[in-house]
């Protein structure tokens, strides 16, 4: 808020090597890892999907995304954010830090061969579309050209309702489902079983 003054220094980053040195010796005889995150968490985990694929290097890892979606802000937004979140890329993603759909396309070159990414996400999410600096309007039509690009992808899928509500695994868990009937929950359950049926959904 503008009459708050604070100083804040993120180290994610550092936070997930650290994690990930414990974590991947202890789960080194699973056959699969499923990482996930909500708003600002969905975010944290689309960004570091790739730090997580590289460190478990056999083993598939897979992305749950809940309304983190990787929408294009405002312009000069994502500088603004990489600056602020000292973010770290793959090495071998040098246009990464100059738009959010670089990292689009090296997820979908790099990443998305071998594992799978399910998006969660409302049509007109209020709370990101503010933080975005774009009119609810705006960011449905940016969702749907991403779902536009999943369509082309065999192993992502996104489970899109009406509305401008925020986030559907912290709130809503249980009473989010399609027009026709699909619950979240049984969608999830779809995509972590890998059944073959999983498959997208929008209105």
């Amino acid at each position: 808020f503008p009459w708050e003054e604070k100083e804040i220094y993120f180290h994610g980053h550092p936070n997930i090597q650290a994690y990930l040195k414990r974590l991947v010796p202890t789960l080194k005889q699973v056959s699969k890892v499923v990482i996930s995150g909500s708003s600002a968490g969905g975010f944290g985990a689309g960004i570091s999907w790739p730090t997580f694929v590289e460190a478990f290097e056999d083993i598939r890892v897979d992305l749950l995304d809940d309304s983190g979606p990787p929408v294009a802000p405002i312009e000069g937004r994502w500088e603004e954010w990489m600056e602020a979140w000292n973010v770290h890329f793959p090495e071998d993603c040098p246009d990464c830090d100059q738009g959010i759909e670089h990292m689009v396309e090296y997820i979908r070159t790099h990443i998305l061969p071998g594992n799978k990414m399910g998006l969660i996400s409302y049509e007109s999410d209020a709370i990101i579309s503010t933080f975005m600096s774009i009119f609810p309007s705006t960011f449905k039509e940016r969702l749907h050209a991403i779902c536009d690009v999943f369509d082309d992808e065999d192993n992502a899928h996104y489970f899109v309702l009406p509305g401008a509500l925020h986030t559907m695994l912290i709130a809503g868990f249980e009473s989010a489902e399609t027009a026709n009937g699909l619950p979240l929950w049984r969608w999830v359950e779809k995509m972590v079983k890998d059944e073959p049926d999983w498959s997208s959904y929008r209105p």
